[in-house]
């Protein structure tokens, strides 16, 4: 009995380290990440969280985009309609013109004619005795009188009825410089810049229209001319000189279509 009660105490002995080994806490070994790791406690998930967040922000930055590209084209697309829309009533214009003058209303007076013998005073013929002689008559050139240049204005006015405005724009141009002194030159003034401003040549337009303005203030076309230069600038972005002749019109010709059509294209 005493044998076996040494051997079970030599036993003790022997596993009294073991359990001393087993007691003490396992270490934990941390590895520190080398350049250009990191590691963090959310692994993989983390990882992916990151990249979503970042397409996330590409979209967002796209969909702004998209949004900054359809608003310009929303912008050129009324520019583009409004373009269009003042070019109809440009032309619609131009032939309500067109239609008043074939009608009368706004025809050019007519030149008296002025070849007629019985028209002419006889330079040679005597007066009272102590009266002036009056003198002699000139008879006024081709470019002067009527004939020639009544029918040449009348040529190129049936084109702009066909709408041949090149052709019409081109008589009309032989007509200012064959009939310089014709009592239809500010009418053909005048349609030189209503067919340049149909076809948005704006310089021939300007210079025609101020032709009428600056070398016949006593033209009936006048005042079409002032509302046109208005519309004109408009056109061109000159705001201040557009509202300058607007204002012109309505004040000096209250009474004219020109200045209603003035008081309109303001509003």
């Amino acid at each position: 009995m005493t044998v076996f009660r040494l051997r079970f105490l030599g036993l003790l002995l022997a596993l009294a380290p073991v359990a001393v080994l087993a007691a003490d806490p396992v270490p934990v070994i941390e590895i520190a990440p080398g350049p250009g790791q990191s590691y963090s406690s959310g692994g993989s998930g983390q990882s992916f969280g990151t990249q979503e967040a970042q397409l996330m922000m590409m979209l967002q930055q796209l969909q702004d985009e998209v949004r900054s590209l359809r608003g310009q084209v929303e912008s050129q697309q009324y520019a583009f309609d409004r373009m269009q829309k003042d070019q109809l009533e440009r032309y619609r214009d131009l032939d309500r013109r067109m239609g008043a003058l074939i009608t009368g209303a706004a025809a050019a007076p007519v030149v008296p004619e002025l070849n007629s013998d019985a028209a002419l005073p006889d330079a040679a013929a005597p007066g009272p005795e102590g009266a002036p002689i009056a003198p002699a008559y000139n008879a006024p050139s081709a470019s002067a009188g009527s004939g020639g240049d009544d029918q040449a204005y009348q040529d190129a006015f049936a084109l702009v009825r066909e709408r041949k405005f090149n052709e019409a724009a081109g008589a009309f141009e032989r007509f200012v410089q064959d009939y310089p002194a014709s009592a239809r030159l500010a009418n053909a003034h005048y349609w030189l810049g209503e067919i340049y401003l149909a076809q948005q040549q704006l310089d021939l337009a300007q210079t025609a229209f101020s032709r009428v303005v600056d070398d016949f203030p006593g033209s009936t076309k006048l005042p079409d001319a002032l509302y046109k230069l208005g519309v004109l600038n408009y056109q061109r972005g000159n705001t201040a000189e557009s509202a300058r002749y607007l204002e012109r019109v309505i004040r000096d010709f209250p009474q004219s279509s020109a200045a209603r059509l003035a008081q309109n294209f303001k509003r």
